[in-house]
């Protein structure tokens, strides 16, 4: 009896001695939509400095204890949380966090709910934009959002005429504010419709205490896709 308790004590701490072990844990970090692999991802041992990134085709190798927990995050993506256990190849597969949801709108230099705007705010997304054929991203949300006027030219390449509720002012002209994924611009000619996320228009007096001065005729700020 004494030498079977001998032998399971063994055994016992032999588990908890190679349990207790790093090993070498490898694995792919890809896109859960797309499916293509994500260079660059930040892999972490929860708790600890350690960790490495993903190289250009997704892949990463860590030396890491059965117990450990490694977290996988990125920016734009939804960071997750995987325990090593017994794995020898861990394969991760992260969702999008869309900043440009129905609840949240990108404002200025941050987001916010939209039940909290006071502003004067009107969205188009993704799926009606591209409804409209168009030879601009403009013209396509034309008839779209309350309040904007725009008004194609007859001259090959010419901008539309854009206006936000008004005939603008007497020294800034007619024309509104663009910022496309928080760059200022002249104009959209330059941006395919389809790769448009959501266009959104912002119509009143309020816009001009983030973006000054040159937001007097309104600001439209564009949001593309990330792939």
């Amino acid at each position: 009896m004494r030498k079977l308790f001998t032998l399971t004590f063994v055994f016992l701490l032999s588990l908890t001695w190679l349990y207790g072990q790093n090993k070498t844990v490898t694995g792919t970090v890809k896109d859960s939509q797309s499916m293509m692999a994500l260079p660059g991802v930040s892999v972490t041992i929860s708790g600890q400095s350690a960790g490495t990134q993903t190289d250009e085709a997704g892949r990463f190798s860590l030396e890491a204890a059965p117990t450990d927990s490694l977290v996988f995050s990125f920016v734009g993506y939804v960071s997750q949380s995987v325990v090593v256990g017994e794995k020898a190849q861990i394969n991760i597969f992260l969702d999008d966090e869309n900043l440009a949801l129905e609840e949240v709108v990108v404002v200025g230099y941050g987001t916010a709910k939209k039940v909290d705007l006071t502003g004067a705010i009107g969205s188009v997304k993704a799926a009606e934009i591209v409804k409209q054929p168009a030879m601009s991203a403009m013209q396509s949300i034309q008839g779209k959002v309350a309040g904007l006027n725009i008004t194609a030219s007859e001259a090959p390449g010419s901008t539309p005429q854009v206006n936000i509720r008004g005939l603008g002012t007497a020294l800034g002209g007619r024309n509104p504010l663009y910022i496309v994924d928080g760059f200022p611009m002249d104009n959209l000619n330059s941006i395919n419709p389809s790769d448009i996320e959501s266009i959104d228009v912002l119509k009143d007096a309020s816009s001009a205490s983030i973006y000054g001065i040159r937001a007097a005729n309104g600001v439209i700020m564009v949001t593309t896709k990330k792939r």
